[in-house]
């Protein structure tokens, strides 16, 4: 990737937009950023590079499907209509998934989906030149997906004001939760791992890394599967596009 062609928001707590920045030679993002607002000039400038938006601090509710087997825009209807019609909501739905199984007649899809009330809120239909808007959990799982071998884990990370407890089985995001800042002791974080685990019916047998990030304060842990804790991880080690 290279960095000065593209620039790179955070759409954080409050809905507040943050600019990235990074030292250009050394390729290292610093740790200042800028607050926009999404009328600022800067924002609207239809000659900038570029825009990639990263949604911080959303819950992202997932769901399994069966629909026909379709193409393009075929398929990514029928999928909005599904969910529109299981949550009950009328505005626009922004989503992703990925393909469990396929066959001649049918794809069973597991679908990503995120409430996109914030999006309207922010009008970011609005700005010129919006490359992609990525969820923040999905980056990490990239990131980790590309470092470990083992496919059952549970990824704890902090980034800025938000925690994150993730369950992924065969490196596909199963389940997550977010928090503004978790700040307790390791026993309620013990506690809390378990308690993401049986809402989520995950069996704790089958996780087979419990992989920390942003978390240095947690060391011990009475789980039966491996601990491996990433320390804190530069920004550009995860934003990678």
């Amino acid at each position: 990737m290279l960095f000065n062609t593209l620039d790179i928001f955070e759409i954080g707590k409050d809905d507040k937009i943050l600019k990235v920045n990074y030292k250009k030679k050394k390729f290292i993002f610093k740790n200042t950023v800028q607050e926009k607002n999404i009328s600022d000039s800067y924002m609207q400038n239809k000659k900038l590079t570029k825009k990639i938006l990263i949604m911080c601090g959303q819950e992202i509710y997932i769901k399994k499907i069966n629909v026909p087997n379709l193409n393009g825009n075929a398929l990514e209807k029928v999928i909005k209509d599904e969910l529109k019609f299981y949550y009950r909501v009328t505005e626009e739905i922004v989503f992703s998934y990925h393909v469990l199984r396929k066959n001649k007649n049918n794809l069973e899809l597991l679908v990503f989906y995120i409430n996109s009330e914030r999006l309207e809120k922010l009008d970011i239909k609005t700005l010129y030149n919006v490359k992609a808007v990525y969820m923040v959990q999905f980056l990490y799982i990239e990131y980790v997906n590309r470092i470990i071998d083992n496919g059952n884990y549970i990824l704890a990370f902090n980034h800025d004001n938000y925690f994150y407890l993730i369950y992924c089985e065969d490196k596909i995001l199963k389940a997550d939760d977010v928090q503004i800042y978790f700040k307790e002791s390791e026993i309620q974080f013990q506690k809390h791992i378990f308690n993401f685990c049986r809402i989520n019916n995950i069996s704790i047998n089958s996780v087979e890394n419990l992989i920390l990030a942003g978390l240095n304060n947690y060391g011990s842990f009475d789980i039966k599967c491996g601990v491996k804790n990433l320390g804190y991880l530069e920004k550009s080690k995860i934003y990678k596009f």
